[in-house]
């Protein structure tokens, strides 16, 4: 009997630590000092210092973690293990800070001189209106770096502000969802763009509201300003009960950014209610470079809506993707 118990004891201790072992295997990174195992994304992220390389790998499952932040030079790399659409089964769930300061209400919120990499991976806030009074800003992407921001094969889905760049920025083949500005840039934004994408206005029935904007793109006043955020080859899929508008004009009458943004060869499914009442480009006589902007195929579905928006020409859309084509080779 005394055998029996110590050979079950130890069975028991070793099936314990293989599983504490497989546990942290969940979660890898590759660095310049080799490879480690991390029980937190968190503590990956701590670990990634200087100007170096990192891949942070996480196996498939979900991973609860509340604002997971990042100030530093250093390009990271976070891959989920999968090869399903959008990342469906490698979760990344929580709700920031809950409310708190712009850069510290992020699911993920990266900052400083470095570059964030995303690849195969579901980005989830929970953050209910069920259970939050009035605004309920839910980024689950703050990218406020200088660096880029490039996603492939991802997922990104709250309500209102599910994402916000700064810097450049790519995302390609990705699923994007929320309602309100669920699209914005900083000031400091150059360019983002969402290249065969698919994006959802998504129905609340917590929301006081449902008026839906999809692009709410600020860039500062200036003779010089970015691209703004373009939609590329994407379609936007508008669900039932939502009244959805392209673009959200600059909150509290601000004259100090327009909202700069662009829509070209985009498929929509569901009823639009339109751009806005309102041009974006303030004082900017054309606006087919600066301001709301979207291609003449979309701009023939709508009619008078090339009236407060400008249109952009075949010829311009043209050229706009062949200058990034030879840019990206």
């Amino acid at each position: 009997m005394l055998k029996t118990g110590i050979s079950v004891l130890l069975v028991s201790v070793l099936m314990t630590a293989g599983a504490v072992n497989a546990a942290a295997e969940r979660i890898t990174m590759e660095g310049p000092a080799g490879k480690k195992s991390y029980q937190t994304i968190q503590a990956a992220f701590d670990d990634c210092v200087g100007k170096d390389f990192y891949t942070i790998r996480l196996q498939k499952g979900t991973y609860r973690e509340n604002f997971i932040n990042y100030t530093g030079d250093a390009t990271v790399k976070i891959i989920g293990e999968t090869s399903e659409k959008y990342g469906a089964d490698v979760i990344i769930e929580g709700r920031g800070n809950n409310m708190g300061a712009m850069r510290n209400r992020e699911l993920l919120e990266f900052q400083g001189n470095g570059n964030l990499i995303l690849e195969n991976l579901s980005l989830v806030s929970d953050l209910s209106r069920k259970d939050v009074k009035g605004d309920a800003q839910a980024e689950v992407l703050g990218y406020d770096g200088t660096g880029y921001v490039a996603a492939y094969n991802c997922s990104f889905k709250s309500h209102q502000d599910t994402m916000r760049t700064t810097g450049t920025g790519w995302f390609y083949k990705c699923y994007i969802e929320g309602d309100t500005d669920f699209i914005w840039m900083e000031t400091s934004g150059v360019v983002a763009l969402y290249e065969e994408c698919e994006i959802v206005s998504v129905y609340d029935e917590y929301a006081s509201t449902h008026a839906s904007y999809v692009l709410a793109p600020r860039a500062t006043v200036s003779t010089k300003v970015g691209k703004g955020a373009v939609i590329f080859n994407s379609t936007l899929k508008i669900q039932d009960g939502q009244e959805t508008f392209l673009f959200r004009n600059p909150w509290g009458n601000n004259k100090n950014y327009y909202n700069n943004g662009a829509f070209v060869n985009v498929k929509v499914d569901g009823k639009l209610a339109g751009a806005l009442q309102k041009s974006a480009a303030m004082g900017t006589k054309n606006q087919s470079f600066v301001g709301w902007k979207v291609d003449e195929s979309l701009a023939a579905e709508y009619s008078g809506m090339e009236k407060t928006i400008g249109v952009i020409s075949g010829e311009i859309a043209k050229k706009e993707s062949s200058s990034k084509n030879s840019k990206a080779s």
